[in-house]
């Protein structure tokens, strides 16, 4: 594991970030269910593209982004308050490869700000949801961590935290899955790059 000690959103973080699989999108590898992903090869493309254009994805900021992005310190501050924590700021975490990466809101936590029917929805199952699962068993894979709090906040209703406890049956499946998606990423740039003689 590394940890790059960059700011979240600035140019470097995104050239970290280039062409890599990163955790919020390892659902598009393989599933929380525990099967490769039928997302995979779009996603390889859309990687590929990034590696050869030195170019990062554009990704419109949707409300429930900007959302997220406007109350997440607020969140966290309520995380720290109410269970008496201090969180550690990370940029980004790689492999030692450099291979692919994850840039958690906090170490050992995600943080969500819902519309507040899913934040109802999620506290009534009273565990991470399904969409999610795969960014926070990735985050615990790449920190190499234990466990993982995941916060979910309305500013009208409040608060909903679950602790996620580490599978490694599905990381162990997640890593599988990685090691193909990285050969078939890499003989794919090897055959765009190749120069005919």
């Amino acid at each position: 594991m590394i940890v790059h000690t960059v700011e979240q959103g600035t140019d470097e973080w995104l050239s970290l970030r280039l062409g890599m699989p990163t955790a919020s999108n390892f659902k598009k590898i393989f599933t929380a269910s525990g099967k490769p992903s039928t997302s995979a090869d779009d996603y390889m493309y859309e990687l590929i593209a990034e590696q050869l254009s030195g170019q990062s994805t554009f990704v419109k900021v949707t409300d429930d982004m900007q959302r997220g992005l406007d109350l997440e310190d607020e969140a966290i501050g309520i995380y720290e308050w109410e269970f008496n924590v201090e969180t550690t700021i990370v940029g980004f975490v790689t492999n030692n490869d450099k291979t692919y990466g994850c840039s958690p809101d906090r170490m050992n936590l995600e943080v969500k700000c819902p519309r507040d029917k899913n934040h109802v929805k999620w506290a009534l199952t009273g565990k991470v949801p399904a969409d999610h699962f795969c960014q926070v068993q990735g985050c615990m894979w790449v920190c190499e961590q234990d466990y993982w709090d995941f916060l979910s906040y309305t500013q009208s209703i409040g608060t909903f935290c679950t602790r996620v406890y580490r599978d490694d049956e599905w990381i162990s499946g997640m890593e599988k899955e990685m090691e193909k998606f990285l050969s078939k990423k890499n003989k794919a740039l090897e055959k765009l790059t190749k120069r005919e003689i």
